[in-house]
């Protein structure tokens, strides 16, 4: 698998954006469409925050970990 690659790439969509390459599950839904993130850094630690994502809006993801 290479890194930051989803390990199976059906089920999912690329964006690709300078260079950096986002996996998306299909099922996930999306505020206008637009997936929105937000660097949120402390200290040494950075995470990538998705901030338009419509929870429990995706077929499939009732019971999954994404809420």
């Amino acid at each position: 698998m290479e890194s930051g690659k989803a390990p199976v790439t059906e089920g999912y969509s690329a964006y690709e954006t300078e260079g950096v390459t986002l996996w998306i599950p299909d099922f996930m839904a999306f505020k206008n469409d637009e997936v929105i993130i937000d660097l949120k850094g402390f200290l040494w630690a950075a995470n990538l925050v998705v901030v338009s994502a419509l929870l429990g809006q995706g077929s499939g993801c009732g019971s999954c970990s994404c809420h």
